[in-house]
């Protein structure tokens, strides 16, 4: 699955995805995946199944898809799929305006 989280500058995208991600830890709370308490024990096996690209990538130049497909086990590009109707199509056609766009 491929999530693109978009909103405006200031409304706590990074701060979410880096909380989601296990970057950042809550200050009030935990963080749950499924039924899963993410805490320092489950950290390092679930960190090996997401995967993260910020809207500014230093290393890789190239286009969106090729950094979401760049992993130790890329999925196949026609995992990859435009959403057809409705938010989704929004915010894929948030990640199309950009420079590179998708391809």
């Amino acid at each position: 699955m491929v999530v693109a989280v978009v909103g405006r500058s200031g409304a706590g995208k990074s701060t979410l995805i880096k909380l989601i991600a296990g970057l950042y830890f809550p200050t009030h709370g935990n963080i749950r995946i499924g039924v899963q308490m993410l805490d320092d024990a489950s950290l390092t096996e679930y960190r090996r199944q997401i995967g993260l690209v910020d809207q500014d990538v230093a290393l890789f130049s190239s286009d969106i898809a090729e950094n979401i497909r760049y992993s130790r086990h890329p999925p196949p590009m026609k995992t990859l799929k435009l959403p057809h109707s409705g938010q989704g199509c929004m915010r894929w056609c948030a990640i199309c305006r950009r420079d590179s766009g998708h391809r």
